[in-house]
């Protein structure tokens, strides 16, 4: 099983390779053929022998499936699916072309993928350096083992354990040590200065971050909110974070990463998580809506296997099957009945509650 958190829905991959997803569903991102909300998990129809999934940053989702194709649903502003076409859709749409998947990541409005010889194609409204297209385009890389999406940027780790990242740069996400083409971005797949051994990377909306071999994580880009992680925040800029990596004191043992909007979470080898930066509708999970420029522990949790970064909410899977989340609740994303608390005037929950299946 895994989670995937999106832009105010959820969705679960079952060891059974089929998916059920909750929240919001104006677009068919539920994948149930309907477009109504749903506080509790519903199936995706159709899509029966799922690998891995992703539901982040923006209005669709996508599956890689058991054969190496992939599938997409709900909105298709820009030709996020991949299928040639620009139409919702509340059902399954094959992405065209592809059929050696590996890996797969939704970014805002677009998605990108890596096939097993270690290629990288994007659709969608893209960010620049990949070509918009309603069908899958080839990025100028080689070499990759996974690839993560924000909202307007992508990185991609290749196999040496080097991270090239391209698109929005107004904050230095790319790495490259300059903030270039912050209005109109030029920017193509860049190296991110500095980093080697790398083992995993996360993506959000003005920052990126990265997991070393020896589990310790580096992160660049905004820092407006504490994102970056460094006990510090940068709100009186320009520049408002950094363009280069710049390690996060005392984060060890780290196994996954995740990061969305303008926060950050990561699971620790035991089992907990913790999160930093922006915190107002309470997706640092700590019982408060006070921003951390510092890893805090995410109360409750303590046998977790999976977790992911919604844009205002988060979820963690633990080892005995249950998803718990926390965040903004407004299209019931946290999959758990309003608990009558509020962040900011919205409905919130400030520490994780079961999904109810």
């Amino acid at each position: 099983m895994t989670v995937s958190a999106g832009l105010y829905s959820t969705c679960a991959l079952l060891s059974n390779e089929t998916v059920k997803c909750w929240g919001y569903n104006m677009y068919g991102q539920l994948g149930d053929a309907t477009e109504t909300n749903s506080l509790t998990p519903v199936t995706v129809q159709g899509l029966n022998d799922a690998v891995s999934i992703s539901a982040q940053a923006g209005y669709h989702a996508c599956a890689v499936l058991a054969d190496g194709q992939a599938q997409c649903w709900g909105s298709n502003y820009g030709g996020d699916f991949g299928n040639g076409s620009d139409d919702d859709s509340s059902s399954i749409k094959t992405v065209q072309g592809l059929s050696t998947l590996t890996a797969i990541s939704t970014g805002a409005n677009y998605t990108c993928a890596v096939q097993t010889d270690g290629t990288v194609f994007c659709w969608g409204e893209t960010p620049a350096g990949t070509g918009g297209s309603t069908t899958p385009a080839l990025v100028p890389l080689q070499d990759v083992v996974s690839i993560q999406t924000g909202t307007n940027d992508v990185c991609a780790l290749r196999a040496d354990g080097t991270v090239h990242c391209w698109g929005n740069n107004v904050s230095g996400q790319i790495g490259d040590g300059t903030s270039a083409d912050a209005l109109s971005p030029e920017a193509s797949p860049t190296e991110v200065v500095g980093l080697r051994g790398a083992v995993a990377i996360a993506v959000g909306q003005g920052q990126a971050c990265a997991v070393l071999a020896d589990r310790t994580v580096v992160c660049w880009g905004d820092n407006t909110h504490g994102e970056l992680g460094i006990g510090t925040v940068n709100s009186d800029g320009p520049p408002y974070g950094s363009a280069t990596p710049l390690a996060v004191p005392g984060l060890t043992d780290v196994q996954a990463l995740t990061l969305a909007g303008d926060y950050a979470c990561a699971l620790l080898s035991q089992g907990t998580v913790v999160c930093w930066g922006d915190n107002q509708y309470g997706t640092l999970g700590n019982g408060t809506t006070t921003d951390a420029p510092s890893p805090a522990m995410v109360p409750g949790l303590t046998d977790v296997v999976a977790i992911s970064a919604g844009t205002e909410h988060a979820c963690a899977l633990e080892r005995d099957g249950s998803i718990w989340c926390w965040g903004l609740n407004t299209e019931d994303e946290l999959g758990h009945a309003a608990t009558g608390e509020l962040c900011n005037q919205l409905p919130c929950s400030t520490t994780p509650v079961a999904v109810t299946w």
